[in-house]
Formats: C-alpha cells, structure tokens, sequence
C-alpha cells in the first residue's frame, strides 16, 4: 500500500537545509521590509486618522478617509488623467515599436549599433530626459515649435496649456520607454523560426500575408507582454510630471501618483494619501493580475 511521504521528508528530498533557511530568510527580508511591509502598512493607513505625521494612527475611522478621497474633486480629475494618459501612451508605443522592431529584423548590418541607439533612452536618467524635453517644448525657441511653423501650423504653448499639456508627456514618454518594447519585440521576432516563411514563400505568400497570418500569431504572447508592461509603465509615471508640469496646469497632468506624492509630502495627508495608494495598487494588481492569466494560456498553431 502506497503511503504518502510526510513534508519532513519531501522537505529533505528536496535538499531543504538549516542554511538554506536562513539564506532564502536573509535574502528575502529585503522584500519583504521594502515590499511587503510597506503594502500592508498603507492599507492599515487608510483605515485611521492621525494627529501628525509621526502619529497617523490615532482614530480608527473606517473608510472615511475612502469617503473624503472620493469626494475630492482633484482625485476624480487624477483618475480621468490616469487612464487618459495610459490610452495615449498604448496605441502610440506599440504602433512605433512594431514597426521599429519589424525593421530591425530585416538588416544585418548595424543591427546591434541601432538596437543601442533605439534602447538608450529607456535607461538615461528620466530627470534628464524631461529637462532635454522641457526645452524642445519651449514655445519660443523650442525645436518643436520650430518645426510646427516651418510646417506653415500654429505654435503651442506644450506644456502650459491644459489642451497639449498630458498629451505632450505622453510623447516624451513614449519616446522614452519605446527602445524597450523595441527590443522585447525583436527578440521575439529572431525567436520565429524562418521556415515558416520560408514554406509560405514557396506557396506563392506576399509580404503582408507572411505578417497577418505567421508574424502577428506568433508573436501575440509578446504583444500581450508589452501592452500589459505598457499599461502598467503608463500607470506608475511620475518623473516627469513632477520635473515639467509639477501637476499642472490647471490639474490637466495630475496623475493618481502624482496625487498620492501631494497628499503625503505637501498636504501631509498622510492617511488620504493611502487610501489613493491602495486604489493605485488595486488598479495595477489588477493589470497584473491580466498579465498573469494571459501567461497561463497555452498557445498552438
């Protein structure tokens, strides 16, 4: 008669020593006080009322602080912002980056050299990028105006009128994050295997049929990856709104991180602010949760 084997011995059977303890122990208490602890912290925040910011638990007031952060207009306009700037962000990266990677794919010279090129934004400071941008949105001697009228347009004021303002970072961050998704797709695209264009090819397919029906089916597990990365990018950006609008103008680019960062440091709302985090981080466990179901999807062709 088979007899399961007790956890003491599965735990051996799997190598499971007294130093491994206390190694996964130190190397996990990191996370855990910079992660974990953090998390729970704020949602106990958002459930009580402080005197001072050194004493943010004084009065339990149950979802007050939930009742307040709802009825403040400011945070309605930051949530409308947030998915605002997410839909801009979405379709202008991967209409880019698609295309970038897509020809990346067909050179062979200078590939590595434009592939570093495309990608050295995604990690150049994002302070120095919003600066460098601050000064290309100038409205007097920015290049981008500069452009606008050599185009026989009108010159805008970017970043202070509340029409261009969340539209204008949304370019700037698209450019910044696009050498990542760049990337991402064209190691997916070097990851389909070429006999099957070369098999198409031989039945006589065109260009745009070897992308409809072998390019977009493969690689939509790394489509699904980039979007959810993408969203998820587009819902955590602060930098920048902070470096060149500073929220403004008139909370046209005040983001729900931006309003959690307010509340916190300037308003010293501390149990506000958490409450906003705890929405924040229910949107993006959200997003997460996606991402993690699509990967669970068993993918045949």
């Amino acid at each position: 008669m088979y007899r399961m084997p007790t956890l003491k011995r599965r735990i051996k059977s799997w190598g499971f020593t007294p130093f491994v303890a206390i190694s996964l122990v130190i190397l996990l208490m990191p996370l855990f006080v910079f992660s974990f602890w953090p998390i729970v912290e704020g949602f106990i925040l958002s459930f009580f009322r402080g005197s001072s910011v050194l004493r943010p638990v004084d009065e339990f007031v149950k979802l007050r602080n939930y009742k307040d952060m709802l009825s403040d207009r400011i945070f309605r306009t930051a949530i409308v912002n947030t998915f605002k700037f997410s839909l801009m962000v979405l379709p202008m990266n991967i209409l880019l980056s698609l295309p970038i990677a897509l020809g990346l794919n067909t050179i062979t010279r200078f590939r590595e050299a434009l592939r570093s090129a495309y990608f050295l934004p995604a990690v150049t400071s994002v302070v120095a990028v919003s600066i460098v941008w601050i000064y290309l949105y100038n409205p007097h001697v920015g290049l981008i105006n500069t452009v606008v009228e050599v185009l026989g347009l009108m010159p805008q004021a970017w970043l202070s009128d509340p029409k261009w303002a969340l539209f204008s970072i949304a370019v700037m961050w698209v450019w910044r994050d696009l050498g990542y998704n760049v990337v991402v797709f064209l190691a997916g695209l070097q990851g389909i295997p070429t006999y099957f264009y070369e098999a198409a090819r031989i039945d006589g397919a065109n260009g745009f049929q070897l992308f409809r029906y072998i390019t977009v089916p493969l690689l939509r597990p790394v489509m699904q990856f980039v979007v959810i990365m993408t969203a998820i990018s587009s819902f955590k950006v602060f930098d920048p709104i902070q470096v060149m609008t500073s929220g403004g103008p008139m909370r046209a680019t005040t983001n729900l991180v931006f309003y959690v960062y307010e509340h916190a440091f300037e308003y010293l709302k501390m149990n506000q602010a958490a409450a906003a985090s705890v929405v924040l981080f229910g949107i993006i466990l959200l997003i997460t949760l996606l991402q993690l179901f699509h990967f669970r999807t068993q993918w045949e062709y």
